[in-house]
């Protein structure tokens, strides 16, 4: 019986190693290659076989990479780097070769910090680029707005995401609740479900819209509905709110660690068996195989993935 060599290696298992590595998830990796789930968990077990190493090994409710699955991360991005390198045609190779224009409609929920970063790299990598970074039109618009028009790309956390489109998950933030120091509820660790309801929450949703709204959405799920009493349409405006009320924010930890930094304010865990907030790309068919816009689309992951501490 023939023994599993390199030769059993081919791109697609390549692929599927490098994202699995870079994921540490089966299920992100299944998403994000547009693969179902059992497929990669095969592909997973052959390269397992093949490469006389697990890979990836479990430690708690996480997936982490042995010792042999770091080295064979930097090797295989540059393996598959230089493919690309020589089948692509030249004036695709590299990003600061090209004159490129990005449009992105992002939804109003990220720091100066996050997209900051984003036109960063995009300018780092490619000096001649421009990059348009607009604010989110009514969701019923969204289709039709990234099918027809010049939209690269939608930054979108919505419970039901606009159908038809291709999609990739960004990251997933545990919720928290923000409020000021000296709230009269601020002296425990959690929120408990009557106090959490019996309070009068700040959104970025106004009131009228909450099905759009990935909290409300997660609450409905639970049966329950809370009182939003206020919304603002803009992210940075939250915190000044927030110190001068009495007024509680819910959203993902890392976005609220940044409200709260600098601020008279404090996080708060909400009650148990509220959904993590979950943030995503969303991009239109014409432009998934496109080599501009899958670059464009993993420096978008890499910000992310930092922003996470995932790198």
């Amino acid at each position: 019986m023939a023994h599993p060599s390199a030769d059993d290696l081919d791109i697609w298992l390549l692929r599927v190693l490098r994202t699995l590595l870079t994921e540490r998830s089966v299920s992100r990796t299944a998403e994000i290659l547009g693969r179902p789930q059992p497929t990669i968990s095969q592909a997973l077990r052959r390269l397992r076989d093949t490469l006389g190493d697990p890979i990836l090994v479990r430690s708690g409710n996480r997936l982490i990479p042995t010792d042999r699955g770091l080295e064979l991360k930097v090797a295989v991005e540059k393996i598959l780097h230089d493919i690309s390198a020589t089948l692509l045609p030249a004036s695709r190779r590299k990003p600061s070769t090209l004159n490129l224009h990005f449009r992105v409609i992002s939804a109003n929920c990220f720091s100066q910090e996050f997209l900051a970063q984003i036109i960063k790299r995009v300018r780092s990598a490619a000096p001649e680029s421009v990059i348009d970074i607009c604010s989110m039109p009514r969701f019923e618009s969204v289709s039709a707005i990234i099918a027809n028009g010049p939209t690269d790309l939608v930054i979108g956390n919505w419970p039901d995401p606009p159908e038809g489109l291709r999609r990739s998950t960004l990251f997933s933030s545990e919720a928290v609740c923000v409020m000021r120091a000296d709230h009269p509820l601020g002296k425990s660790e959690r929120l408990s479900l009557q106090q959490y309801l019996e309070l009068d929450h700040l959104s970025l949703t106004p009131s009228e819209t909450p099905g759009i709204n990935p909290v409300d959405v997660g609450l409905l799920g639970l049966g329950i509905k809370r009182r939003i009493a206020a919304s603002v349409c803009e992210y940075n405006s939250i915190p000044a709110v927030l110190e001068i009320t009495n007024l509680v924010f819910t959203t993902g930890r890392h976005f609220a660690g940044e409200l709260a930094k600098g601020r008279q304010l404090k996080l708060m865990l909400p009650p148990a068996g509220l959904p993590a907030v979950t943030f995503y790309m969303l991009w239109h068919e014409r432009n998934h195989r496109s080599p501009a816009h899958r670059w464009f689309r993993d420096v978008m992951k890499s910000v992310a993935d930092d922003a996470m501490g995932l790198n």
